[in-house]
Parts: C-alpha cells; sequence; structure tokens
C-alpha cells in the first residue's frame, strides 16, 4: 500500500473514525478472520464503527509488519478512544518502523501530554524537538516546547523559542497567525504579557 493510500486512510480515521482500505492479501484462505476482514473491506468506510476501524488496521499491520503507517493510525484510534496508554505503544511502534514519521513523533507527544496531566516534560520538548526539526511547518510542535521551557520557570527561554519561530515563518502567513495566536491563548492564560513574542524584520 503506497504512502498516498495510507494518508487517505488516516483523513477518514480522523473525520469519521473509520477507513478506507483495500482488500487483505490474496491466498488467506478460508479462515473467519479473513472472511470477515473481507466483509469490513467491503463496507463504506463511514459505516465502520471505531471498533471494526480498529480490527481492519490491526489486520493490516499484520499484512504490512515493516510498515509504519497502519501502526500510526492504530495510536490515532486509540487515542480518539481515550486509551492513550495503547496509543503510545502504537506510535512507538510505528516509530522503530520509521524514526522519522512526524506525525507519529507528534502523535506520541500528545498522548504522553494527556499521560502526564497537561505537563511537558523535557523528554516529551525532545520528541516534539525532533517533529519541529524534521518539518518546520509543524509550528505546534515548537510551541509546545516553549512550554515545557515555561514549565520549568525558564521563561526567557520559552520566549526565545517562540520568537525564533514566529521570525521564521513566513510574514501573513497561515502558519504565522496560529503559531502567535497559540502563544498569546497560552500567555494569556499565564496572565503574561505577549508582546514580546512576534515576527522579527
Amino acid at each position: 500500500m503506497t504512502r498516498a493510500n495510507w494518508i487517505l486512510t488516516a483523513g477518514a480515521v480522523l473525520l469519521a473514525m473509520a477507513i478506507y482500505f483495500v482488500i487483505g492479501k490474496p491466498g488467506m484462505g478460508d479462515r473467519p478472520m479473513a472472511t470477515r476482514q473481507a466483509e469490513l473491506a467491503a463496507r463504506a468506510p463511514e459505516d465502520l464503527s471505531p471498533a471494526e476501524a480498529l480490527s481492519r488496521l490491526e489486520a493490516l499491520a499484520q499484512e504490512n509488519p515493516e510498515d509504519a503507517e497502519p501502526r500510526y493510525l492504530i495510536g490515532i484510534v486509540l487515542a480518539q478512544q481515550g486509551r492513550d496508554d495503547e496509543a503510545v505503544r502504537a506510535y512507538q511502534s510505528a516509530l522503530r518502523r520509521n524514526d522519522r514519521h512526524v506525525e507519529a513523533l507528534i502523535g506520541l507527544a500528545d498522548s504522553l501530554i494527556r499521560l502526564s496531566g497537561g505537563e511537558v516534560s523535557p523528554d516529551i520538548a525532545q520528541i516534539l524537538g525532533r517533529a519541529y526539526a524534521l518539518d518546520p511547518r509543524q509550528v505546534r510542535a515548537a510551541f509546545l516546547v516553549g512550554v515545557s521551557a515555561w514549565q520549568m520557570d525558564q521563561k526567557g527561554q520559552a520566549r526565545a523559542i517562540w520568537d525564533e519561530t514566529a521570525a521564521s515563518l513566513p510574514e501573513g502567513s497561515p502558519a504565522a497567525a496560529q503559531f502567535e495566536q497559540m502563544v498569546a491563548r497560552f500567555l494569556a492564560a499565564e496572565g503574561a504579557d505577549s508582546a514580546a513574542v512576534s515576527q522579527q524584520p
């Protein structure tokens, strides 16, 4: 299955807790599980329950043992069900197969943040920093790296991270606006001044 097919699958999971997929490998015989998976594959994506979507993704993971994508998508489904402990394991499984999978890095960090009650530990910040280094479009990752520094009472470092990120974004771009809004909302909640965080000329 190609990367494009997996991306289509991810979109369906995120939007409707269902997946678009191809029927599994030929030659699997008349086993009940193979029959069940064929039945799931024949149904419209929006008709799949979360449990059915998860079942199909798990089958795809078995059929594609070296592919990170189905394991990443399993993480999405589990996280959406509030099963972050299991989601962490799924994301880690994806990353063992592709340690440059940016979406899996961010999914892993998000689940770990929820499990920690909203704290962004240095270990989580390291995961987010890697995601941002691999893909500078992931401005939320850079924002959360700054949150980690702020929570460790390194407020000057947090502001420096945010200022550097803001300066790197194209002026007037949606990413720049999104980033500044995230920082402003966070600082407002902290009762701090957001004026220092802005794009540099």
